[in-house]
């Protein structure tokens, strides 16, 4: 694009256009001009995690997360003390709600100090609730979470549509290795998932699968419930039946398709 020297712009925005000539230099780019004056993308920062890893422990009440903050209270307007329950009289008062938050394991437990105290039930799931403290203060810790990071992407098309449906880590997969429903470890190992190197990873990642997981095992061709260990009815084979026939065909029916495509 060209533009005389000698012809004067009549309105603002608009260009007179002539042949080249001796009289006329070239335009400059417009985007060029802008884009001096334009800055440099910002590289995005990737955010520090909230909490550290030895820092997971919070009571609710003090808890640097709105929503355990709320699960608290829910807690303490909805349930009884335990100890004035186990005492409580029908002809009495009701028993009182919750108020006390126990040191040790930060859950809203009792009425009172002296009920905390005088439970003696309390210590045996105690560190089980110290657990699920940390572990849902870990999942909001805003750490990089590796044990939601599943293998592959489901494929409906997949020539392993069956494996794939009845594994939590669909998509492509070593087609060679059995899956094994005995344990988690071997389970994981076997579909390629992300190394569970701690008892924390182990409980996100089995309390995510366990649903998935005990519907893939029940469904699955080579799954334990079977008729010759009797942890399988006559009446369940037969519903079984129905199911295997219609996955089965569907496999079928893709792998067809994709012949046919090839």
């Amino acid at each position: 694009m060209l533009r005389t020297l000698h012809t004067p712009l009549r309105a603002a925005g608009r260009i007179h256009l002539q042949y080249p000539t001796r009289h006329t230099i070239p335009l400059l780019p417009s985007r060029l001009i802008f884009n001096l004056f334009k800055k440099a993308p910002l590289k995005p920062e990737s955010t520090p995690p909230i909490l550290s890893q030895d820092n997971l422990f919070h009571p609710f009440s003090a808890s640097p997360f709105p929503a355990l903050v709320a699960r608290g209270e829910a807690i303490k307007s909805l349930a009884p003390c335990p100890v004035c329950a186990s005492h409580h009289d029908h002809t009495k008062a009701q028993p009182r709600p919750i108020a006390f938050e126990c040191p040790d394991c930060g859950w809203p437990t009792h009425c009172t100090e002296e009920h905390w105290l005088a439970d003696k039930n309390h210590a045996r799931y105690c560190s089980r609730l110290l657990e699920v403290n940390e572990d849902e203060h870990d999942l909001r810790s805003g750490r990089r979470l590796r044990e939601f990071e599943l293998p592959g992407a489901f494929s409906v098309a997949s020539q392993d549509f069956v494996a794939n449906i009845c594994s939590a880590s669909p998509g492509p997969q070593d087609t060679e290795a059995a899956i094994s429903f005995s344990n988690w470890d071997v389970f994981w190992y076997t579909r390629n998932f992300p190394s569970m190197d701690t008892e924390r990873s182990r409980r996100h990642a089995s309390k995510l699968l366990t649903y998935p997981i005990t519907v893939g095992s029940v469904i699955h061709q080579h799954s334990a419930l079977t008729l010759g260990n009797q942890r399988l009815t006559p009446e369940g084979s037969r519903s079984l039946a129905g199911e295997y026939t219609d996955i089965y065909k569907r496999v079928y029916n893709l792998q067809v398709r994709r012949q046919l495509c090839d």
